[in-house]
């Protein structure tokens, strides 16, 4: 008897998680591009150096938690942050273990000059949608993020 497969509802490229991959990776090149042509940083390099321009001087634990990055990458990040001397690392005055990290005048520089493109590159993607249908855009991110929070 030869082998027959389930009809499908939908190709597997349909799948809401193929989707969000897909985008993903589109949005990550177009954005890792970007960077590299305006300040010779990585996506992930930009991340964490925006994320330390936010947040003020902050320990690495409290990065990865702020943005689900896992602890080798923003480990990987901050080494070669602190190589390139965009942020610099100072030891926790109670608890020597503790090490607290800060943007350097060259972070803040490489920032400045890459926030514009950065802007322009993040207009257009708002600018495929219209205000009604970014509202729905963000409370259906904010309902995916809570549902893979759980």
């Amino acid at each position: 008897m030869p082998h027959q497969t389930k009809p499908h509802n939908a190709l597997q490229t349909d799948h809401p998680t193929h989707r969000i991959a897909r985008v993903h990776a589109r949005i990550s090149s177009q954005a890792t591009r970007i960077l590299a042509e305006a300040g010779d940083i990585t996506l992930t390099q930009w991340r964490v150096l925006s994320l330390l321009r936010e947040r003020g001087t902050s320990r690495a634990v409290d990065l990865v938690q702020a943005s689900d990055m896992d602890k080798g990458m923003m480990s990987r990040t901050t080494k070669q942050l602190i190589a390139a001397r965009l942020i610099k690392c100072k030891r926790d005055k109670i608890d020597q273990r503790v090490q607290r990290l800060t943007l350097t005048p060259s972070g803040h520089a490489i920032l400045a000059n890459v926030d514009p493109s950065m802007q322009n590159y993040h207009t257009t993607l708002h600018a495929c949608m219209d205000h009604t249908e970014a509202e729905v855009f963000t409370r259906v991110l904010n309902r995916l993020e809570a549902l893979a929070g759980e």
